[in-house]
């Protein structure tokens, strides 16, 4: 995840915890949330298509 000053590292975690830990990050940079936030909602649409495609 890129920060203010750089790349920001969340550590290692799952899709799920990489969602919650980059909203994290991203609470007091309102101008890199309006960013962030539409690519996490639209990997996790992503993500959720993929699970029910793929139990078919």
């Amino acid at each position: 995840m890129l920060g203010a000053g750089g790349p920001i590292k969340v550590g290692r975690v799952g899709a799920v915890k990489f969602d919650d830990r980059s909203r994290e990050y991203t609470e007091g940079m309102p101008d890199l949330a309006e960013i962030f936030d539409p690519l996490l909602d639209a990997t996790s649409c992503a993500s959720a298509l993929a699970l029910c495609a793929a139990s078919f």
